[in-house]
């Protein structure tokens, strides 16, 4: 007598050859100009979603990525907004053509930070917006309802812009991708080029929803183009 697990085997398959699911169109990317992290999302960043990348420990390396997104953005005749959670953003590290592509928000309070992000992705005018919360306190991060989240992800969406939250910790309920920084850079490391360091990034997967990346869990190096 066949076996019920048989049965369901067989009633699955059935349902699949009478009623075929569609394949999911390609997200659209929008690049970000360094190769590593367009190669793992399939592109660059997903246009009309939120993506994390968590830095869990000082030194991870996330003031190096937040550095070479902006001037990759100027390399491309792009534009970037920074929401600074902190103010803690040095514009000293750049010249004037380079900051001629950012727009640099400076918010004081990681709710300060977040309702700055809602208003730029409902004002739709820039194609990413980075809100960097890795400095805010731990104390204001659990006060950001997971509600807030899911609005900055419908507002994403609906403008079709791409958003990218720089986090302490895991935060974004929405995000339809999350990484985790592993490098930890030495006092020594501090000597190096900037360009070297950079290249020297490496995270590993925490989460993603649909074919945006390589197996879970993976160890992927970032480079610049």
């Amino acid at each position: 007598m066949e076996s019920a697990a048989a049965k369901i085997v067989d009633l699955r398959q059935l349902l699949a050859e009478r009623f075929p699911t569609a394949a999911r169109p390609a997200r659209q990317t929008c690049a970000t100009g360094l190769a590593g992290l367009d190669e793992t999302l399939g592109g660059g960043l997903p246009l009309g979603a939120l993506t994390e990348i968590v830095r869990p420990a000082a030194g991870a390396g996330a003031g190096l990525l937040l550095h070479a997104l902006v001037e990759q953005a100027a390399l491309r005749r792009s534009r970037l907004a920074l929401v600074d959670g902190r103010d803690a953003f040095d514009p000293d590290d750049f010249d004037n053509a380079t900051l001629r592509a950012l727009l640099w928000v400076r918010c004081r309070s990681a709710d300060m930070a977040v309702k700055a992000a809602d208003w730029l992705l409902r004002d739709g005018n820039l194609p990413l917006a980075v809100l960097d919360l890795t400095l805010n306190p731990p104390a204001e991060l659990r006060r950001i309802p997971i509600s807030t989240w899911h609005r900055l992800a419908r507002a994403a969406e609906a403008r079709g812009l791409a958003c990218l939250a720089l986090t302490p910790q895991p935060l974004v309920a929405s995000a339809v991708a999350r990484l985790e920084l592993v490098h930890r850079f030495a006092l020594p490391a501090l000597a190096e080029r900037r360009g070297q360091l950079t290249a020297a990034l490496c995270w590993h997967w925490l989460r993603r929803r649909e074919a945006l990346s390589p197996e879970s869990g993976k160890v992927v190096a970032f480079a610049a183009a």
